[in-house]
């Protein structure tokens, strides 16, 4: 079998390393011998490869590089999206000197495909904009194409939405109903679905990232020289906000870091989940920020760590306070207590799943007093709260790892057989309603 792994984001970000590691590891256990190849949304050296998988470049991410004006990359994007759709549909069209050596490369490769399989994330989704909506229409895209070329396609766990526009709402609608099958993570995703009339096509499961195994240990205490018996708190943040928001999200978290020194005398730690610089979006430098706004001395990690050293790490805490979702999920199946901060509903759809959702705060509201007796309160219950974990997290962890039985009936069927019947003997194994 020829099976490409595509919507790859970063191998910089910790967390979508980590689902597309889950995912190499998944299809190589259910087919064995296949030829796999990663289309990646970042840039892609040559000769590349992830967990030993080839790794390409996606055409219709590829477009949108290379030049800093909007209407440079508006017309390769629009070139784009037109040579792939016109060459799916007549194959007459697929030639370089037509729609140019990389986009036939690409239709080659896809159209030589039996599955493909989309990483999970939360990248399909809108702002109220019409970048946002422009962007969706470059992820969506490579979905319909897979369709019209015949080749059966599954979302790995997603979280999908919100889609606040009609154009975005009709285009998500348009497609996904059309792909094989939809798996989603946490319940809200599956509401945004039902409400777009996309159900038959869609199996409840959970995020991937709690199928993921770090391998070695790393010794954070030892490493900051943290005094036995001192608690080692973690924090990890992120670039999302408006700058006056972003502000008052920084000052909520220095001053829950500073509450932390002490109240408890905690050693603090910045983790950088992502580090990926040529897409601005490195959690270094927010952390040196919100560093700079403590009180009190604390440790801003400065280098680009692998995603299973970075799972590794989280281990040594004991507690996190986490912005980055996947950190979050890092640090529970390590069974350390979390203090989540959404920025987008997977935070509490997943949280709520496991009756934790008491220790979610919105990043759009969350502010200093709230954060630190939140955190007390944390603090206060810790035990009981590594109880539930350890009661909970085997459960989670083992639909995590059965996410990869649907895998088959979609190969088996196709475009063109009763999906139904595909997902109706993966949806007794993997568990269709909410853990509890």
């Amino acid at each position: 079998m020829k099976i490409i792994l595509s919507h790859a984001y970063s191998r910089f970000n910790a967390g979508d390393a980590a689902l597309l590691s889950v995912l190499v590891q998944d299809v190589r256990e259910v087919f064995p011998g296949a030829e796999l190849t990663v289309l990646m949304m970042d840039e892609v050296r040559p000769g590349e490869t992830f967990d030993g998988v080839a790794v390409r470049r996606l055409p219709t991410q590829d477009s949108v590089d290379g030049s800093t004006a909007r209407w440079i990359k508006l017309a390769r994007s629009l070139a784009t999206l037109a040579g792939t759709t016109l060459a799916a549909r007549a194959p007459a069209l697929e030639h370089r000197r037509i729609i140019g050596r990389r986009l036939a490369e690409h239709l080659r490769l896809c159209r030589g495909a039996d599955l493909v399989v989309c990483v999970g994330g939360g990248y399909l989704r809108g702002k109220p904009t019409w970048s946002s909506t422009f962007t969706l229409a470059l992820l969506l895209q490579p979905l319909l194409m897979y369709r019209w070329l015949g080749v059966p396609t599954v979302l790995y766990p997603q979280s999908i939405g919100p889609f606040p526009t009609r154009p975005q709402r009709w285009m998500a609608q348009r497609v996904l109903r059309e792909t094989d099958l939809v798996i989603v993570r946490e319940n809200i995703s599956q509401e945004i679905l039902a409400g777009l009339g996309v159900t038959g096509n869609v199996l409840r499961s959970v995020d991937s990232g709690f199928a993921f195994a770090a391998e070695g240990t790393v010794d954070l205490r030892a490493r900051l020289r943290v005094r036995p018996g001192r608690p080692l708190v973690g924090v990890t943040v992120r670039e999302w906000l408006d700058p006056a928001g972003q502000e008052r999200y920084e000052r909520a978290v220095a001053g829950a870091a500073d509450a932390a020194v002490e109240e408890f005398g905690a050693t603090v730690v910045f983790v950088p989940q992502v580090t990926s610089e040529r897409q601005d979006d490195d959690d270094r430098t927010c952390g040196r920020r919100v560093a700079d706004r403590m009180r009190h001395p604390a440790t801003v990690l400065d280098e680009s760590y692998d995603h299973r050293t970075i799972k590794a790490l989280y281990a040594g805490l004991d507690l996190l306070v986490g912005t980055r979702f996947h950190s979050v999920i890092f640090a529970m199946t390590a069974l350390v207590p979390v203090l989540a901060i959404e920025y987008e509903h997977k935070t509490t759809g997943i949280m709520r799943d496991l009756g934790l959702d008491e220790w979610v705060h919105d990043i759009a509201t969350v502010d200093r007093d709230t954060l630190v007796a939140s955190l007390r309160d944390l603090f206060a219950r810790r035990d009981e709260v590594v109880a539930q974990l350890a009661e909970r997290m085997p459960g989670y962890q083992a639909r995590a790892a059965r996410t990869k039985l649907a895998l088959p009936g979609v190969a088996e069927h196709g475009t063109s057989g009763p999906r139904k019947e595909s997902r109706r003997a993966v949806s007794t194994a993997a568990g269709t309603e909410p853990f509890r």
